[in-house]
């Protein structure tokens, strides 16, 4: 792989950190474990260690969309929760995705 695709393949990485991990938990350790191999690893002119560490970063790449989106499945067909609880959490989902907060209910604002 060419250092331009090793740099799109670490923005998509960083991406999913961001979206799956970082924000979900708000722990800034996945991202800046990513940040520092990637810098660690700046380097290398082995052409099969370069290949075997684009690998990996495309494996956890994956693992990280994938695992999201298997959780927002199995939330999706939750069973135990009503219709309407399950719409809730779909659409605060979505707003979360693309970046806003949904407001508070007016009841709960004033407790």
């Amino acid at each position: 792989m060419t250092h331009f695709s090793a740099k799109a393949l670490y923005k998509q990485l960083l991406t999913a950190v961001d979206r799956n991990l970082t924000t979900v938990a708000g722990n800034k350790q996945w991202r800046e474990y990513v940040v520092a191999s990637f810098k660690k690893n700046a380097g290398l002119k082995d052409p099969v260690l370069i290949q075997q560490q684009i690998q990996l970063a495309q494996d956890y790449q994956r693992l990280i969309t994938n695992i999201a989106q298997h959780q927002e499945l199995l939330l999706g067909f939750n069973i135990g929760l009503s219709e309407e609880e399950r719409n809730k959490q779909m659409v605060e989902s979505v707003s979360k995705r693309v970046g806003f907060k949904l407001p508070k209910p007016h009841y709960l604002e004033q407790q």
